[in-house]
């Protein structure tokens, strides 16, 4: 597919979004919304050549970014609880391509093609220093460049008896414990090795052993595991600026499968 993208200009386009991969489906996908209020998404299966695969503007004259936003968050909820992991943080960057101009109404016939000198932009663009891989400051920070109105961020406040929200990918695999009928969770780390979660117990696995550890065993398992990550966190050199392209990086851990 020939890219619509033009040549580097002084501002080229800013766009905020995401690159998220699933080992077990062999899968990676780059979603993002531009300046113009233009949503594109595309993808690369098993190994297959990135294809640019979705290209929309707003329906919305009024606002049409904030609707471009609510897809985008969508669209980032839809893939972590299909197990997706993050590959590019989200974050809000400034392409070194611009988008080809929009029309002032552009649907139909007139509707922005799939551009995937944008996506590949922004899959080789460098990671912001200290990315905190969270979509909604990413969604901050663009609409600050833009000139837009921000809300302030606040301590959220939660009533009596209810839960903090967990991060993304825990918060999937506690709504699929709570599902019914119940199924086990099974997460493959390498072949004949992984675990398996139900709503009572948790079942290691090790080639044709297996162990259950009860709820103090898991707790006395999350402790060594948070205290091993601390560990390995502060041992590993500072990255140095990104030169290779993500496709370079190690492969994901495969994502929770519904046992059988």
């Amino acid at each position: 597919m020939t890219s619509t993208a033009t040549p580097t200009t002084p501002s080229g386009t800013v766009a905020v979004g995401f690159r998220l991969g699933s080992e077990e489906r062999g899968r990676q996908v780059t979603v993002l919304v531009t300046q113009s209020a233009v949503s594109h998404r595309g993808a690369s299966t098993g190994g297959r050549r990135f294809r640019a695969t979705h290209a929309e503007a707003a329906v919305s004259e009024v606002a049409p970014i904030p609707v471009q936003i609510k897809w985008l968050r969508k669209q980032h909820a839809d893939y972590l609880g299909q197990g997706y992991s993050a590959l590019t943080p989200p974050a809000c960057v400034r392409l070194r391509v611009t988008e080809a101009p929009l029309h002032p109404r552009p649907w139909g016939v007139r509707s922005p093609r799939p551009d995937l000198g944008l996506l590949e932009a922004f899959n080789a663009a460098p990671v912001p220093a200290r990315p905190r891989g969270d979509l909604e400051e990413a969604i901050r920070t663009f609409y600050r460049t833009l000139g837009m109105p921000v809300r302030p961020e606040r301590p959220r406040q939660f009533p009596p008896g209810s839960r903090p929200p967990l991060p993304p990918r825990a918060e999937a695999v506690y709504q699929a414990l709570g599902a019914q009928p119940a199924k086990p969770l099974v997460f493959p780390v390498r072949r004949h090795i992984g675990y398996t979660l139900t709503p009572g117990t948790v079942t290691l696995r090790v080639h044709h052993q297996v162990a259950d550890l009860d709820h103090q065993g898991a707790v006395e398992l999350q402790a060594a595991l948070t205290a091993w990550l601390r560990h390995h966190q502060q041992r590993r050199p500072a990255p140095g600026p990104r030169t290779e392209s993500p496709q370079g990086r190690p492969p994901l851990p495969p994502p929770p499968t519904p046992g059988t």
